[in-house]
């Protein structure tokens, strides 16, 4: 008992279905967590993307999940295995209109590779990630970054998604950190929803501590002190996913891409009245800035602040209209007005400027005369 042999760690990676059980786990959980943290993200854009949830479906929506946040694990699992199994409910359900002789023969729930239980992760915690993001929200003003996004020419949800999502997941990032561990190391839902042969490496080390043989006890415990480090590890690799997705990602909020058109000032659309990309540098500052939680006005060397490309509207309807500045203005004070610079491109009567405490961040001669945003 005093001895300090590697002997049990031998026997814990040399026991039977050790590496298909740790592939299981990993795949389960890589698969459950950036799905959960997608329909989270998606369902606080569409439920409170300011942060309070707005009225109507919304509200009916967030209740909801409030509810699968409050249902415990283990009665959740069994609950959704009775739904998904090849005789459960959904199937009963189907069977009322279709004409069903047997079951289908699908090996749901418990299948090889998890994704059963990566399907019941994601249940559960979505709404964990949910009310995480919820309760962050209030420590950004996203409302006054969104309108400064459409102003810009941006749909409020893509405005959301490019200026307050980033900034968002810097705030909920332990609790992502908290739902992978949990989905590496479940054990009452991966007794009900994941698979038996092998099971996952948390319910492989749980059988060993439990069998009769007292020898077993050496290898459960080298699979109870392996299981951290490889939280640990996958840990790590998800940090490492989130530098590399973060450097391929960071254009994306400068790069100008808007979703559809703009509408006519008479409400009528305008298929060629489009906004395009921009390559100002300074407006990409400006969004990068929006990025970091910084003053979004970024003068330009002149003293003049650039204005998005009025709006690169290469459309037959406003030939000549390439860029719009904007230059201080005493009357009204603290606001910017606006000046076109080309030929055909009358930005004065779209001009708008974005306020924060008295002074004006942006002028946004964004669309060409005749045009406004949606």
């Amino acid at each position: 008992m005093g001895s300090r042999s590697p002997q049990p760690w031998r026997d814990a990676l040399a026991y039977p279905g050790v590496a298909s059980a740790t592939r299981t786990t990993l795949v389960s959980a890589f698969v459950a967590v950036p799905v959960a943290l997608a329909l989270a993200m998606i369902a606080l854009g569409w439920i409170a993307p300011t942060g309070t949830a707005r009225a109507g479906l919304p509200l009916v929506a967030a209740k909801i999940l409030s509810w699968l946040l409050a249902t415990p694990h283990a009665a959740f699992a069994l609950g959704l295995a009775f739904l998904i199994a090849p005789s459960g409910w959904l199937v009963r359900l189907v069977a009322l209109a279709v004409p069903i002789d047997t079951p289908p023969d699908l090996l749901v729930p418990r299948d090889p590779w998890g994704l059963s239980l990566a399907a019941g992760i994601v249940l559960k915690e979505m709404p964990f990630l949910f009310f995480a993001g919820l309760t962050a929200l209030s420590q950004l003003d996203a409302a006054r970054t969104v309108g400064i996004g459409a102003a810009l020419g941006y749909r409020p949800g893509i405005a959301w998604f490019k200026l307050v999502a980033p900034r968002l997941y810097a705030l909920i990032r332990l609790p992502v950190y908290a739902a992978l561990a949990y989905a590496l190391s479940a054990v009452d839902m991966a007794l009900v929803l994941g698979p038996a042969t092998p099971p996952t490496l948390a319910v492989l080390a749980v059988d060993l501590t439990h069998d009769p043989d007292l020898a077993r006890r050496f290898p459960a415990a080298a699979l109870a002190l392996l299981h951290p480090m490889l939280t640990l590890a996958a840990l790590g690799l998800w940090r490492m996913l989130e530098m590399a997705l973060a450097r391929a990602l960071r254009p994306m909020p400068s790069d100008g891409v808007h979703a559809g058109g703009v509408r006519a000032v008479g409400g009528a659309r305008r298929p060629h009245c489009r906004l395009g990309k921009s390559r100002d540098r300074h407006t990409r500052d400006r969004f990068a800035a929006l990025v970091a939680g910084r003053d979004p006005a970024v003068p330009d060397p002149g003293g003049r602040i650039v204005a998005r490309r009025c709006v690169a509207a290469r459309s037959p309807g406003f030939p000549g209209c390439r860029r719009a500045t904007a230059s201080p203005s005493r009357s009204p004070p603290h606001c910017l007005r606006c000046s076109a610079r080309s030929p055909g491109c009358s930005a004065s009567a779209a001009c708008r400027s974005v306020r924060r405490g008295g002074r004006a961040l942006a002028a946004l001669p964004l669309v060409p005369s005749g045009c406004r945003l949606p």
